[in-house]
């Protein structure tokens, strides 16, 4: 997505190659922190924003960077650079507010870490929700295993063409 003066907005697809999405996919785990997001935190990253911290800022340059550089190490096929944007990108986000992160996020990513994660993101504004993790793909059982057994919820994902997809179970 691209976001122009006078509120346009152009939606390009990015044209990956199908083995890269593959590679990919076999390197992510979602994992779940047990908590939701704190609704503050976005409301402190605008006060942050709109009285000129430096800080957040520069943070907040570096996530926009972030994103072009994804994009391009996606569209190389290059997934190790992928991991290093995903964690450069953290790092800059938790520095635009300190709601970002907190005691139970920090006890997942150390948990990911110490079971083979390579990088990882907590999604949406932060503070709790979901964490995004990458891994070797020959690690993504033992991670998967690693968070789940120290009670969290991890799984593997899937990427889907026609968006979110769901189904009911007669459980």
């Amino acid at each position: 997505m691209e976001f122009l003066p006078n509120d346009r907005v152009i939606v390009n697809p990015l044209r990956i190659q199908p083995t890269y999405l593959y590679e990919l996919e076999a390197s992510l785990v979602v994992c779940f922190t047990g908590q939701s997001r704190a609704s503050a935190i976005i409301q402190d990253q605008m006060r942050a924003v709109t009285k000129s911290d430096e800080n957040a800022l520069q943070a907040m340059h570096q996530l926009k960077a972030d994103a072009v550089d994804m994009k391009q190490a996606l569209l190389r096929g290059n997934i190790q650079e992928v991991a290093d944007v995903l964690n450069r990108s953290w790092k800059a986000k938790c520095r635009t507010s300190e709601l970002v992160s907190n005691s139970m996020v920090q006890r997942v990513f150390e948990l990911g870490l110490k079971n083979g994660a390579v990088a990882g993101k907590v999604s949406g504004a932060g503070g709790g929700g979901f964490v995004m993790f990458m891994t070797d793909p020959e690690q993504r059982y033992r991670l998967i295993g690693g968070l789940n057994a120290n009670g969290m919820t991890a799984s593997s994902v899937q990427f889907a063409d026609g968006g979110a997809e769901a189904w009911a179970t007669s459980r």
